[in-house]
């Protein structure tokens, strides 16, 4: 049976030809899920300084002194370090710089809660107020 007799509607086909048309379909969809399953556990295996270093696009030396402060999240294992993909994208990600609009809306936003504070104790009130 050939692909192309997956366009033919399932009426014109024999038991035989449904059934082997099923089997391919089955074949192909575990197939698929088989290559995901294997490119998640290649990307889930924990990495050595080397790989880790590479993967960062750093120096192993710089590595290094990122994981003596402690400033980049790593596993230990006796006296070696390992890392996993997750574990440095997600450090990546926590150091994303704010934009200047998103700084500046946490500026007004912290401002217009200082001020209802004050408001709700009284200590300084809205001088537009009569």
């Amino acid at each position: 049976m050939d692909k192309q007799d997956f366009n033919r509607p399932i009426w014109n086909l024999s038991v035989k030809e449904f059934m082997e048309m099923q089997q391919m379909q089955i074949e192909e969809i575990v197939t698929r899920c088989l290559k995901k399953q294997d490119n998640k556990a290649i990307s889930d295996s924990p990495l050595n300084i080397t790989e880790a270093a590479a993967y960062l696009k750093i120096s192993k030396d710089a590595l290094y002194q990122l994981t003596s402060k402690r400033l980049v999240p790593f596993l230990k294992s006796g006296k070696r370090n390992f890392f996993t993909k997750e574990l440095l994208d997600n450090w990546i990600a926590s150091k994303r710089q704010k934009t200047i609009s998103e700084l500046e809306l946490e500026v007004n936003q912290s401002m217009s809660s200082k001020k209802l504070k004050r408001n709700e104790y009284g200590k300084h009130k809205n001088k537009n107020r009569a």
